[in-house]
């Protein structure tokens, strides 16, 4: 391949970056402001409380507790659950066989608008669960369903991570 031929595909490479950060819904400089966003004050303020809530939750326990702590019943249809199949985030909870990983982020849904923070549990169980699973198990008030361990973060200073086997911790960088 030539220079030419190199130097065009670079330069190329970088004009679609440079559109997509211009035209994908926001420009670089809107990218890169700080959050000032209604929506993302409305979150914080309502999801704090609940996320403060679930970093108390001892480990062991049943995965009821979630919707107990958060304080109102039903909490979490209110709450984006995602499963998580493959370990991406910079989290310390290990994927093994027998357990299942979930997300869980009180007022968002699949739908919501993408915020500047984001505050959650990610969340880890006895036994291989399906979303729809994990759910009946909180709202039937399932004891069978315990918390392994979670790693809770926060915009408000919250940052714990509760383990229930020294064996279940991921060995992190941090």
């Amino acid at each position: 391949m030539s220079l030419r031929t190199t130097v065009l595909g670079a330069a190329l490479i970088l004009a679609l970056q440079l559109a997509s950060l211009t035209f994908g819904g926001a420009s670089l400089a809107q990218q890169l402001a700080p959050c000032k966003f209604k929506q993302d004050a409305d979150y914080i303020r309502l999801s704090t409380p609940i996320v403060k809530a679930w970093a108390r939750i001892p480990v062991g326990s049943a995965v009821f507790a979630l919707d107990d702590a958060a304080g109102a019943k039903d909490s979490l249809k209110r709450a984006l659950v995602q499963r998580v199949d493959a370990q991406t985030g910079i989290w310390n909870i290990l994927m093994e066989p027998g357990y299942s990983v979930f997300t869980i982020y009180p007022y968002q849904s699949k739908g919501s608008p993408q915020l500047c923070v984001y505050q959650g549990i990610v969340l880890k169980v006895n036994g291989v669960l399906t979303v729809d699973e994990l759910l009946a198990a909180i709202r039937d008030r399932t004891t069978k369903t315990k918390i392994d361990s979670y790693d809770v973060f926060g915009a408000d200073g919250v940052e714990v991570q509760r383990y229930s086997r020294a064996a279940t911790r991921a060995v992190t960088g941090r």
